[in-house]
């Protein structure tokens, strides 16, 4: 999913589902006992969904399409979007199923920190450098096997194996010729 494909529509939508989802664990909850209590926000006609978590997560999805400034609590944001989908009641750890990083959900999540890396000037990976220039991250790996992006192997942090690291200037060189 590219950068510019995280419209406004697509914004609305995946927060419908999702507070339709809590409006729907909330019933599930009310079994529990009283003291449990989500009520359902008013949707807008036009524009994002109006609500607490709507409105946080708006400035990420902003951010991630980078047609917004970065919010100040941008992880905690996220962190609290994984929680929600992703943590059982009463427990400690959760884990994230992969296939959930395609969503539009997860695609804004992975978006949001490889731009934070960007505006920081640190190197990117093949994956983030495609997130960011609207390509698939094989096709930045190519790009460098080919000499058609400077770029240096790095060995990965948690693994024996290299990666590709793509200096700034070589991203904002992509970015600017690649068409979205």
């Amino acid at each position: 999913m590219r950068p510019d494909e995280l419209t406004d529509r697509l914004f609305e939508r995946e927060i419908r589902a999702l507070l339709t989802s809590i409006i729907s664990w909330s019933n599930r909850l009310d079994k529990v006992g009283p003291y449990i209590n989500v009520k359902q926000k008013a949707f807008a006609n036009n524009g994002p969904v109006s609500c607490p978590l709507a409105s946080e997560l708006w400035g990420c999805w902003e951010y991630a399409r980078g047609t917004g400034a970065k919010p100040e609590n941008m992880k905690d944001i996220i962190q609290s979007l994984l929680e929600l989908l992703w943590e059982p009641v009463a427990a400690h750890s959760y884990e994230i199923p992969a296939s959930w990083w395609e969503t539009p959900l997860g695609t804004m999540v992975q978006l949001c920190k490889a731009r934070e890396k960007f505006d920081a000037g640190v190197p990117l990976n093949a994956g983030e450098t495609g997130l960011i220039v609207g390509l698939k991250g094989s096709r930045i790996r190519q790009m460098c096997i080919q000499g058609k992006i400077k770029a240096s192997k790095e060995k990965r942090k948690k693994s024996s194996q290299a990666q590709w690291i793509i200096p700034q200037e070589e991203v904002e060189k992509l970015k600017s010729t690649t068409p979205n």
